[in-house]
This record gives C-alpha cells, sequence and structure tokens, in this order.
C-alpha cells in the first residue's frame, strides 16, 4: 500500500495486509508476531494487527535505526 494510504487503513489488520502495510512476506509478520515485536490479537483463529501497532512498531525501528548509526559494532572494542 502507498505511504499516503496509511490515513485509510482499517482499525484491524490480517497478516496478508499487515505484510502488504510493511513491504514483507507474511511470514515475516508472523515471526514478528512471535518475538514480541509486533502485538497481535486472535479473532477467531486468526491473528488480528492493530493499525496504531504497526505505526508503532515502524517508529521504534526509525529510532533504531537511528540511535545505531554511530555505535560500535561488537567485537571492534579495544582492537
Amino acid at each position: 500500500m502507498p505511504e499516503s494510504s496509511n490515513n485509510n487503513l482499517p482499525v484491524l489488520l490480517t497478516v496478508e495486509e499487515t505484510a502488504r502495510c510493511l513491504r514483507v512476506h507474511y511470514k515475516t509478520v508472523y515471526n514478528l508476531i512471535r518475538s514480541g515485536e509486533l502485538p497481535s490479537s486472535y479473532v477467531g483463529r486468526q491473528h488480528r494487527i492493530r493499525k496504531e501497532d504497526i505505526e508503532e512498531y515502524l517508529r521504534r525501528q526509525e529510532t533504531n535505526k537511528a540511535g545505531t548509526t554511530d555505535e560500535e559494532t561488537p567485537g571492534e572494542a579495544g582492537n
């Protein structure tokens, strides 16, 4: 989905809709859910992801990316 249409997203998205929104494979979304990085709820037997949780996940990714650019990589300290 284009970024400009994010305001038109439904409140709850399926795993497949979330994958299209994030432009990743649906299995990546399941991995994010399993790891706890992306909260979800069950509706029946299927996961549903809140639009707000997707937006928060993306904000955290931007923050993490910005915060790791100046840090040393593990193993470089003391060399």
